[in-house]
């Protein structure tokens, strides 16, 4: 088995080991982002960022199923309507980005856009008009290696936000333990709950099943104008098709996703100062996916989230709807992020059940999350981990 087995099999592709440490990365067939060789001396900074390593929950070991917050979660959306309709879901990454930028608590926000290359891959941009950040907002389900060219995209003496995927902001966050100035630099870090990347091959079948391809497709809309809303996709010549958001995600891109995501412990952005994600309402027991005004689920996790917010309710940028019941609600709205975490214990003995490599996250951490999840869930996710191991399927 190669030394660095765990780094290479589990890496999430961020781009934050070439930016940072010179590290080489390849593009693999599935179109993922890995580093090509790793040296003894590069496994060393390897260890002290990348999300596979646990070195956040070294630190912040949370045994919350929803990690550690300075207050209760809520649901809240953008009292701006335009706002609101085109974002995935309530728009408040969107009001955070806004009012950070207009207050010059930053000179730019880093995140990422559709290329102008592909609308199936993704480009990181630094936001410094409202324009430039409103032509960010929705979903972009495709590789992203948005800390790839991070170091270049920073300059001397100003200020940054940063919003990406929680595997990113794990990735800076680590980074920052050692490094003064990225803390000095990008002081506010924001991220959106993630169900995983999928790979370019479900990119392609996507856009087979909305009557396009890669070279003919102008542009793809993969969430906005409403919520959850539809998968839409454009040539020249105007909209070729669309799918609702749980054919396109449920049937097509969920289904071939990175091997780091089916094994990530952080899908909800624990190291973020603020985190959001879809807030759903439910009807008869389930997400109620059909069109509804959009609403995020919020979760502040630090004390500088919590002034940001307070600081946006003020001026009545944003509206908040409190619940008694929020966290029965999540696991009703988010099952899929409660199943993971509490199960990550055993679907990595599975892993190593067959000899295969695992993410190296603090076991005391995951056994008590594991009390949270049922028998019968557990069992059904061992047993359904060992099919795909044994037909090869990860």
């Amino acid at each position: 088995m190669h030394k660095y087995r765990d780094i290479l099999d589990f890496c999430t592709g961020c781009g934050l080991c070439h930016s940072a440490y010179g590290v080489n990365l390849i593009k693999t067939a599935k179109g993922f982002v890995k580093p090509e060789h790793i040296s003894e001396r590069q496994s060393r900074y390897l260890k002290e960022i990348c999300m596979c390593s646990g070195a956040f929950w070294q630190e912040s070991d949370s045994c919350s199923v929803w990690g550690r917050t300075e207050t209760e979660p809520f649901y809240a959306f953008s009292t701006n309507d335009q706002i609101r309709k085109g974002s995935s879901s309530g728009g408040i990454l969107t009001e955070i980005a806004l009012f950070l930028l207009k207050s010059g608590a930053v000179q730019g926000v880093i995140q990422t856009k559709a290329s102008q290359k592909s609308p199936i891959q993704t480009e990181t941009v630094v936001s410094v008009t409202e324009e430039d950040v409103r032509s960010c907002a929705g979903s972009r389900y495709t590789v992203s290696s948005p800390l790839l060219a991070l170091a270049d995209l920073i300059e001397k003496g100003k200020r940054y936000a940063f919003i990406g995927k929680p595997c990113d902001v794990q990735a800076v966050r680590n980074w920052q333990r050692n490094n003064i100035q990225a803390r000095e630099q990008i002081p506010y870090l924001f991220s959106f709950f993630c169900a995983g990347l999928p790979s370019l091959q479900a990119e392609q079948k996507l856009l087979k099943h909305l009557n396009t391809s890669e070279g003919t497709c102008t542009k793809i809309t993969y969430r906005g104008n409403g919520w959850p809303g539809y998968t839409v996709a454009c040539s020249a010549q105007g909209e070729t098709g669309q799918m609702r958001y749980e054919e396109s995600w449920g049937k097509i891109l969920g289904r071939d996703v990175a091997l780091a995501c089916r094994f990530c412990l952080d899908g909800i952005g624990e190291a973020a100062d603020i985190s959001c994600g879809d807030g759903w309402y439910i009807k008869n027991g389930k997400p109620d996916f059909s069109e509804h005004a959009g609403r995020n689920v919020v979760f502040v996790r630090t004390a500088r989230g919590e002034s940001i917010i307070k600081a946006l309710k003020q001026k009545k940028l944003i509206e908040c709807e409190y619940s008694n019941h929020i966290y029965d609600e999540l696991g009703v709205i988010q099952a899929y992020q409660f199943n993971r975490r509490t199960t990550m214990q055993i679907r990595l003995a599975a892993l190593k059940l067959y000899g295969r490599s695992t993410p190296k996250y603090n076991e005391r951490m995951m056994k008590e999350l594991g009390k949270n999840a049922p028998l019968k869930l557990k069992a059904k996710i061992f047993l359904g981990t060992l099919k795909r191991l044994h037909e090869k399927k990860f």
